[in-house]
Formats: structure tokens, sequence, C-alpha cells
């Protein structure tokens, strides 16, 4: 068990650290888990044509992180032996989340870190990647602009049924503008783990939220629903259920892609035929 670092050792190593550290560990918050890829691509972006570079600064960078004691890595790699040290999954310790406390209401709390159970880790890696996916194509499109992009819970939104409070929880929100055109979308991920019912119970929220309204008071716009899964024949057999089901009745707000198609949809937008 690691030393527990003293307030004053921590404002010690605050003082030593970059914007671009700080932003790390801010990012590892808000991931809960990070493979180095991830985080490479996020905050190493100008070495994209340098990749042994790009993979040498941030190995650097996280090691030094690891060595003031504020993040640590999973003993297990993502990817199985040829994932190698990209597929390395790192989190913040509890020193880095007291760290990032330092001078805020919650200084002095502290919380440790437990064990993921291996379907959550996948679904938190998966988060993380579709977030690390939509940043790095409206850096790279110069008629893109990301304007919004938020995860789990910073994303959820709340609604009101037979007098109950409900919270409606996508993956992740995001607003982007393509050649001038402002596209909002919520993000579902989906990982062939889950039986077709429940996806069916998921898009019902989602039409229960668009009828009270408040998404649209409060943007102008209602977001497309995007579940983004990993294979053509998931792909087929959701859009199915979900259009049989609803019968298309507002099933125009759903749209069902693979990671491959995200660029055209981000770019393009999703054309009519494609939506459920």
């Amino acid at each position: 068990m690691s030393r527990l670092i003293t307030a004053l050792e921590l404002y010690r190593i605050e003082s030593n650290l970059t914007e671009r550290d700080r932003n790390i560990l801010s990012t590892l918050r808000m991931f809960r888990y990070a493979k180095t890829d991830q985080l490479q691509r996020l905050f190493y972006p100008q070495l994209i044509t340098k990749p042994y570079a790009a993979i040498r600064a941030t190995r650097r960078n996280l090691t030094r992180l690891m060595n003031f004691g504020l993040i640590s890595h999973l003993p297990q790699v993502i990817g199985g032996v040829r994932g190698g040290a990209q597929g390395m999954v790192w989190h913040l310790t509890e020193q880095g989340a007291r760290l990032l406390d330092l001078g805020t209401e919650r200084e002095g709390k502290r919380k440790r870190h437990l064990e993921p159970s291996p379907t959550f880790l996948r679904h938190t890696i998966a988060v993380a990647e579709a977030y690390t996916q939509i940043t790095e194509l409206c850096r790279r499109e110069p008629a893109m602009k990301l304007v919004s992009l938020s995860i789990e819970p910073q994303c959820w939104r709340g609604y009101e049924k037979a007098g109950k409070q409900i919270s409606l929880r996508p993956d992740l929100y995001a607003e982007t503008v393509a050649d001038g055109y402002l596209y909002s979308w919520f993000v579902e991920m989906d990982l062939n783990t889950e039986v077709l019912s429940v996806i069916v119970e998921k898009c019902k929220r989602y039409l229960e939220y668009h009828r009270t309204g408040r998404e649209q008071q409060a943007t102008g716009v209602f977001p497309l629903v995007v579940w983004l899964v990993p294979t053509e024949d998931r792909k087929q057999k959701m859009r199915e259920v979900i259009g049989k089901t609803f019968q298309n009745r507002q099933a125009h707000i759903f749209l069902v892609i693979t990671p491959g198609e995200l660029h055209s949809v981000l770019r393009n937008g999703a054309a009519e035929e494609e939506l459920c």
C-alpha cells in the first residue's frame, strides 16, 4: 500500500505540474479509465505524423505522473499481449483525486480506487474511445468544429413521469458544427452484450423525454440519438427492432451506426433513409 501524501506535499507536487499534466488528470477523472493510446491521441495530436515520438512523449508524461503517485494502471492490458503499452489502462489514484480537489470544497475527502468489473471497464473504455474519435475528427476536418462534448454523468437529463423524477442517461452528448450547420447528438455505446428488449426500453425513455419538450425548449432542437454498435449484423438487428417496436412513430430520432460510419455522420449528418 502506498504512503498517504500530505496536503503540503500535494501542493508542492501541484506546483510542478504543467497544464498538460493537469488536463490529463482531469480527463482521467472524467473518463475513470483510459488507454495510453487514447491519452496520446488527445494530448499529443501535434505528433500524429510522428507516431514513435508521440508514444515516447506520452509514456514519459504518464510515467512522471505515476512517479508522483497521482495515477496508476491496471494489471491487465486491453487488447492482450498485442495491445502492449498502448493498451495499458490508466486511472487516477486516491492521491491524484485529492490533488484535483485542492482548494475546493471537496479538499480532504478520500475516495479509494476499486477494481472495475470487466463489463464496466469495457463500457468505460468504449465511451472514452468515442469521445477521443469525435475530438480527433473535429480537429482534422477544417469545415468541422467541436462546440460541446461531455460524458456521463454530466450529459444526463432529468424529466418527470407520473409524478416521479426519471433520469435519462446517455453515454455521451456532443454538439458539432459542419459547414455552418449545428448538429447535436446523444450517443449510446452498444457492445452487443444487452438483449434487444433492454435497447427498446432505453429508446422508450428517449421518446418520453422527447415528448416533454424540455430539450427543445432549452436548445431549439432535439438531438439525434446515435447508437454506436460493433458490427453490421448488430446494426441491422437493432434497426429492425426499433423500427418494428415503434412502427416508425418518432423512431426518426434514432440512428444505428458502426464506428466506421461515425466520421460521415458527424461530417454530413444523417440521411432520412438511414434513420430507424
